[in-house]
């Protein structure tokens, strides 16, 4: 069903020549049905040919508690949910890191579903371009790609990622960022639906924040109490894909109400940000409405380190 509707789509285009003509010969009543027909088969033919192809990008800043907007900070670079495979108008990762030449930041996220049913002859020409960003890439899988539903992908991709230069896959897995002398520890975890989420045992020092990177932002109200973390990045909902005010927020696969953007959520650690990226691609359906396709530029502003107590000096 879902490649029969991406192939009828290219009918929209002798259906409006014929719709077209049949409004031009027409009067009245039927011009003007013939006119909403065409109105109304555009609106669907821009949200499966024209939006899942554009690039935007958007830019927020996230303190940290205890920062400022003069702390040292930390940008990424966040995309998720390429859903690379069945759709052939999916955004290519090559394109997303062509626009990222643009861009200033330290690393880039990747929250998960990179795949949506592909050919496994076909991943170096799906996921190549994960080695063309300029700075280091790290990713988690989503609930597609470890077969929850479609085929469990979690082997081969495994095997292909150690392949890639400058990636690395941190499921369940924590890595120490030293960006310009800042400490980050940045931990991956397994998707939330598989249930074989490793927590780490060991947590940062003091003023060294931890950032979780996973795919389901529904995570956040599971993590436990004794796993410090300051700040989380998922992806997932896919600000709806379909984003028709009203209908759109029965959609979103979240059972805790994580829609889009940066969320002040209560964790078992307390008050925490959890940002929810836009995604990429799509399922479903072919299509992206009024949601297009997301880089996320985030600058978290870090703590600022304590006072240091003044030392003594001797008057004589």
């Amino acid at each position: 069903m879902k490649m029969l509707i991406y192939y009828l789509s290219y009918l929209y285009f002798p259906a409006v020549l014929l719709l077209g003509i049949c409004g031009w010969k027409s009067r009245g009543f039927s011009r003007v049905a013939c006119l909403v027909l065409i109105f109304g088969l555009s609106v669907l033919a821009y949200a499966r040919f024209i939006e899942p192809r554009l690039i935007t990008v958007q830019q927020t800043e996230i303190l940290l508690p205890g920062a400022d907007e003069t702390s040292d900070s930390v940008t990424f670079l966040l995309f998720s949910d390429t859903h690379l495979g069945l759709f052939g108008n999916a955004m290519p990762i090559e394109r997303l890191s062509k626009r990222a030449k643009a861009l200033d930041y330290d690393a880039v996220l990747v929250a998960g579903d990179f795949t949506y049913h592909p050919e496994l002859d076909a991943l170096p020409d799906l996921f190549d371009a994960l080695q063309d960003f300029d700075k280091p890439v790290y990713g988690v899988f989503g609930n597609h790609d470890v077969g929850l539903p479609g085929p469990d992908l979690s082997l081969p991709l495994t095997g292909y990622f150690q392949t890639l230069d400058g990636f690395e896959l941190l499921q369940n897995r924590t890595t120490v960022l030293n960006i310009d002398g800042l400490e980050v520890w940045l931990t991956g975890t397994s998707d939330l639906w598989q249930r074989r989420i490793s927590y780490p045992q060991d947590n940062p020092p003091p003023g060294v924040p931890r950032i979780i990177l996973t795919h389901n932002p529904d995570l956040a109200i599971e993590v436990p109490a004794d796993v410090q973390f300051d700040l989380m990045f998922a992806g997932h909902t896919h600000g709806g894909q379909i984003r028709i005010p009203g209908l759109y927020e029965s959609h979103i696969p979240s059972e805790y109400g994580f829609d889009m953007d940066l969320h002040e959520v209560m964790t078992q650690q307390g008050e925490r940000p959890v940002f929810v990226t836009s995604g990429t691609g799509m399922v479903g359906l072919p299509m992206r409405f009024l949601i297009p396709p997301r880089l996320d530029l985030v600058t978290v502003r870090l703590a600022n380190p304590p006072d240091q107590p003044e030392l003594a000096t001797d008057a004589n």
